[in-house]
This record gives structure tokens, C-alpha cells and sequence, in this order.
């Protein structure tokens, strides 16, 4: 704040440095007070508290010999990460203190709020009696009325808080009749108030088994598996490091898998030597050219096996504005039901799920086609009963990442061929196949249950298969 105007130069004819107007004019002073009307610049601050976040790594292994060539490991690997730095918008909106969520409610299934009267009477058209405020925001007003079809009472008051009466002067709506500045947000006079704080926190556990064999007998092995689970609320992979809470109220409510999370993964790489030319198993008594042609062949694998990512069902937000909208659970589910199937309509992955009208849409007044603005949509399983709804409005929904998409297996294979003239010269010849099967592995699906494609895959996790050809020569 008061850093943010810049001087800019833009002269509607041709300007070069014998004329440039010197010095160039800031439209406002350095640092100079952001005003309550603007509501829009942003702010930055760091907690005058802000600890040095680390981490505590714990571990136990146990190894065992099974011959002179092959060793197996099985071990527990586990991290905490305590105090990490995180960014958020500690703007919340407001809507349960203030009264805004009870006077929403009110208006929305068709009454009349003091709350809405007090905000809004006064308006050109708005008298309190033929027209009250509640009357006023079920009006012909599209913004608001879709604020109503679809339970966004967050979104309402955030308009509420930034909307000018006059240009230039927002918040106008709260000013005029006396309310405080605060209103609705913390920090009125910004659009967002980023923190940065020990807001983060991640733990992660893992079973891990390991076999190697060493190379010998003209080949090699590693083969481990993964059992493991990463929890916290923030993966901490942008380089702004923010990620907003659903509620400051109960940040505990973010705790959710990373996104980097695979519950199950097992890897195989291994080195084989072809068993040909002089002194291996086949044409061991070859000479000249043909030796130098079948030996020296060797090849190379690496399996991988995962399980999928995590992904979050998607709803309408009906609490607060920070995003991570989830819908309400209205019976048990299995959280790995998913199935990747092909159908006439593309690729589905939450087969045999039903969308309905939301329940709650019956609760919508009628008056001026709100009720039909509505998007909201409800989930059944094949039976018709109902698993998944949108929130009410001031509630919250289920914990994000609580589903996994679809796995990933993709085998790489590699081929090469050593020739050796004397001591002094070699030539390799190989070939690269990465997804050598070419395996279609899936992305998550579109997982918001108002969208029309819910269900719906779209994309791809990992690259169709690549061959790469490449010589070297060495001298």
C-alpha cells in the first residue's frame, strides 16, 4: 500500500528523450493511505510471531541377506513437518455475526428480513412497504437473484461489501446507513488480506519393502513397494506458498490428503545382458563379425504401478468465498468406488451415479423464475437414493481430496548394442521406449456434481508411448 501507483507515460504522439516531462506525476503520494472506498488493492503482511518452521523424521529398518547376491528391506519412514509457512486471505467474509446469513435465509424462501430493509430502504424504488429490501434483492436484479438460486449467501455479502453507490466510493451500501466499515470483512478497505503465518502443518507415513539383487549372472534387480499416506493442508508447491482456508474458525476442517499422495506405488527397474556372443550361453563359439553382431546386446526395464490421486467432490460455496467447495454426504460411501469404463458418451469414471434436482431447490422462493435459476444438482447411486447434495447456506461441506482417481501403470523399455573396435573406439546403438505398451492412464474426472459432464474424463496423467533412437561414438 502506497507503493502500488505508478507514473506511466503515454503520450498520444511520437515522445522521445528531448521531451519527456520530467518529473513523471504519481497519481497518489508515497505512502498515502488506502481509503475504506477502495476495496479492491490488496495488502501483504507477516505474522510478527513467524516461527522457523521444521521437520522431525523418524525411521526403523530391518535388512536381510537372502544369498551373496540379493538383499531384502522392509522399513517404516515417517515425517512431520510442524509450523510451516503458509500464505492466507484472513478476509473472511462474515455472515453469521453480522446477520447476513439469517436475513438471506429469510429472503430467499420468500419473506421479508429487518436486516435487508435496513441496507436497502432508501434505494431509488425501495420504500419498505410496497417494496421492502428483501423485495429489492428477489427484484429482476440477475446478480442477486442468482446469488439466491444457488446458495452463494457468501458471494451476496461480498457484493454487498464492495458495491459503490456513487463511482469510486464502494461499500456504499453498509456506509450509508451507519454500519461500521467492518462490516462484512476484517480488513474492509483491501479486496484481500494475505497473511503470512505457521499456519501449515503435514505429516506422512509409509510402510516401505525393498528387494536388490546385485549385478551378477548378467543381470540385476530393484523392486520396491510403498504403502503410505501424506496428510496436511497446504502441499506448499506455489511459489506464493497461499492457500485459503474454507473458515478460519476451524482451519482443522483443510486437513486433507496432498495431492501428491499415492496410497499404494511399486516400482521394478532391472539390467539384462543378452546371452549371446563369445563365452555366453548362445553362440558362444562365434568369431569376427559375427561376434562383434551378437554380442554386447543389453536391456534395461522399469515398471511402475500406482494408485491414483486424490481429487475433491465439487459444490456450490455456501459459506465463504476462499473456494475448496465440497458437497454433504447424506449416507456412507465406498471412497474408492471409482471405475474407469468407456461408454458412447466418452469416459466415465463414477459409473452407475445419478444426478438429480438438489432437494433444497424446493426451499427457493418462486417469485420472479429464482427457483428455475437454479443449477443445483443432488447425487443418487443406481438405486435412487441420494449420496451427495449441495450445502445449505452458512454450511460446510465434507472434507476435500477424500477420493482417488484412476491408477497408473507404464513400463519403459530400453535396447542397446555396444560394438568395440580395438581399445581406442566403441559405438553404442540404443532405443528408448517410454510407455512402450502405449497404456492410456486417465486423469481425475470432472468431480463437481452440478456440472453437466460430472463423471467425465477428459484427459490424460502420463505421456502416450515415446521411442527415441540415438548413436554415440566414442573415440
Amino acid at each position: 500500500p502506497g507503493f502500488s501507483s505508478l507514473a506511466n507515460l503515454t503520450p498520444a504522439t511520437f515522445t522521445n528523450l528531448s521531451n519527456v516531462p520530467l518529473p513523471l506525476r504519481p497519481s497518489a503520494q508515497p505512502l498515502q493511505t488506502v481509503p475504506f472506498t477502495d476495496r479492491s488493492a490488496p495488502v501483504y503482511a507477516l505474522d510478527s510471531r513467524l516461527r522457523t518452521p521444521y521437520y522431525q523424521n523418524f525411521s526403523v529398518s530391518m535388512s536381510r541377506a537372502l544369498n551373496s547376491n540379493t538383499t531384502v528391506e522392509v522399513r517404516y519412514v515417517g515425517n512431520k513437518g510442524t509450523k510451516l509457512i503458509q500464505q492466507a486471505n484472513i478476509n473472511e467474509v462474515n455472515i453469521v455475526e453480522n446477520g447476513i446469513l439469517e436475513a438471506y435465509r429469510i429472503t430467499q424462501r420468500g419473506g421479508n428480513a429487518p436486516l435487508f430493509d435496513r441496507l436497502f430502504v432508501g434505494l431509488p424504488g425501495v420504500d419498505g412497504v410496497r417494496v421492502t429490501g428483501s423485495d429489492f434483492v428477489r427484484s429482476n436484479n440477475s446478480g442477486l437473484q442468482g446469488f439466491l438460486a444457488n446458495n452463494d449467501v457468501a458471494g451476496f455479502a461480498n457484493t454487498i461489501n464492495i458495491t459503490p453507490l456513487v463511482p469510486g466510493q464502494n461499500g456504499g451500501i453498509p456506509r450509508r446507513v451507519g454500519l461500521p466499515e467492518n462490516f462484512i470483512v476484517a480488513n474492509p478497505q483491501f479486496g484481500s488480506a494475505t497473511l503470512a503465518g505457521n499456519f501449515g502443518s503435514s505429516t506422512y507415513h509409509s510402510m516401505q519393502a525393498e528387494l536388490n539383487r546385485r549385478f551378477a549372472g548378467g543381470w540385476t534387480l530393484q523392486a520396491n513397494y510403498t504403502f503410505s499416506k501424506a496428510l496436511g493442508n497446504y502441499d506448499g508447491d506455489g511459489s506464493a506458498l497461499e492457500q485459503n482456508f474454507r473458515t478460519h474458525r476451524n482451519r482443522g476442517l483443510d486437513k486433507m490428503r496432498m495431492s501428491f499422495d499415492r496410497s499404494q506405488v511399486f516400482k521394478a527397474n532391472g539390467i539384462w545382458e543378452l546371452p549371446f556372443g563369445p563365452g555366453k550361453r548362445f553362440a558362444n563359439r562365434s568369431r569376427g563379425w559375427l561376434a562383434k553382431v551378437v554380442e554386447g546386446w543389453q536391456t534395461g526395464s522399469i515398471l511402475t504401478m500406482q494408485t491414483g490421486a486424490p481429487f475433491s467432490l465439487g459444490a456450490v460455496g455456501a459459506f465463504n468465498t476462499a473456494g475448496n467447495n465440497t458437497p454433504v454426504p447424506t449416507a456412507a460411501f465406498d471412497k474408492s468406488f471409482g471405475v474407469v469404463e468407456r461408454t458412447g458418451r466418452g469416459v466415465t469414471y463414477l459409473t452407475g451415479l445419478k444426478q438429480i434436482v438438489d432437494p433444497y431447490v424446493g426451499q427457493i422462493t418462486d417469485a420472479n423464475g429464482i427457483r428455475a435459476r437454479s443449477t443445483m444438482l443432488s447425487i443418487t447411486d443406481s438405486a435412487g437414493n441420494l449420496l451427495l447434495r449441495n450445502p445449505e447456506p452458512g454450511q460446510l461441506g465434507m472434507a476435500p481430496r477424500f477420493l482417488t482417481g484412476p491408477g497408473l501403470v507404464q513400463f519403459d523399455l530400453n535396447i542397446l548394442k555396444r560394438f568395440v573396435f580395438r581399445e581406442r573406439y566403441d559405438l553404442n546403438i540404443r532405443a528408448d521406449a517410454i510407455n512402450v505398451m502405449n497404456r492410456v492412464n486417465f486423469s481425475n474426472p470432472d468431480a463437481n456434481i452440478n456440472s453437466l459432464t460430472f463423471g467425465n474424463i477428459t484427459g490424460t496423467s502420463a505421456d502416450p508411448r515415446i521411442v527415441v533412437l540415438s548413436a554415440r561414438f566414442t573415440f
